[in-house]
């Protein structure tokens, strides 16, 4: 019955007056469009930058078990240096109080 109502009603009224109201609506429905497709944009771009995000975290994984790797070889470079270096004044020092014990006995 409503509808019947609503139908004359809208029968009743001139075309001119409902033209502004049709124009309204169809520029909602563009709006509404161009929101859907900003909206569908962003989660693409939000999408690409969680992507980015967890390259960025690999990476800096990756980085700092490099870091860990190069300070462990290096502390053992120094150390093995400084083995050799102690290892060769160990040798001089020794021919040298050889050479002390040999005077000191003649």
């Amino acid at each position: 019955m409503v509808n019947k109502e609503l139908k004359e009603i809208l029968r009743s009224v001139p075309q001119e007056e409902l033209q502004p109201i049709h124009s309204d609506i169809q520029g909602l429905k563009r709006d509404v469009d161009s929101l859907k497709s900003d909206v569908h944009e962003v989660k693409r771009d939000v999408d690409s930058l969680k992507e980015g995000q967890r390259h960025l975290q690999n990476g800096q994984e990756q980085l700092q078990k490099n870091i860990v790797q190069h300070l462990g070889d290096f502390t053992e470079k120094i150390a093995q240096h400084v083995d050799d270096q102690t290892a060769a004044l160990n040798k001089r020092v020794f021919v040298i109080e050889t050479q002390m014990e040999r005077f000191t006995r003649q």
